[in-house]
């Protein structure tokens, strides 16, 4: 259970709780629907190193707004973009969560690196990321 709030906080407490409260609409990230099992986005199926980078971009994009993000360029540094899962050029159909076809309207993907650790997939609901499949080597798009 989570910590209560006293009725009169100490200065000090009241700087934490307003710069909390500051931190609203930063993107936070929920392995809520993680696929673990999942046969082409198998997780340890990841190079040495993988997991450094995830953390590292994990906290870059943390400290970013969710609506700043989504209104980037394709082409920046992060490459986060939506993923279409009606484009022929798309392996998947959806990320086949079940009752929750919702969630594919809302699907993105963000990079790892420029090239070496590929991407992340998962969907957005309001500022949280539901990190859904990772794919170090690329496989949701196909030529």
């Amino acid at each position: 259970m989570g910590k209560r709030i006293k009725a009169n906080p100490t200065p000090s407490e009241t700087r934490r709780i307003e710069a909390a409260k500051s931190l609203g609409g930063l993107v936070r990230f929920s392995f809520k629907y993680f696929q673990d099992n999942h046969a082409t986005y198998d997780p340890t199926d990841c190079k040495p190193g993988y997991f450094l980078s995830l953390l590292d971009r994990l906290r870059e994009l943390s400290r970013l707004e969710m609506r700043s993000l989504q209104n980037r360029k394709a082409d920046s540094t992060i490459r986060f973009h939506r993923i279409d899962f009606t484009d022929k050029r798309v392996s998947s159909n959806g990320f086949g969560i079940p009752k929750c076809e919702l969630f594919d309207e809302e699907a993105w993907q963000f990079s790892l690196t420029a090239n070496e650790y590929g991407r992340v997939h998962g969907f957005v609901i309001e500022d949280t990321f539901f990190v859904v499949w990772f794919d170090p080597d690329h496989q949701l798009y196909h030529s």
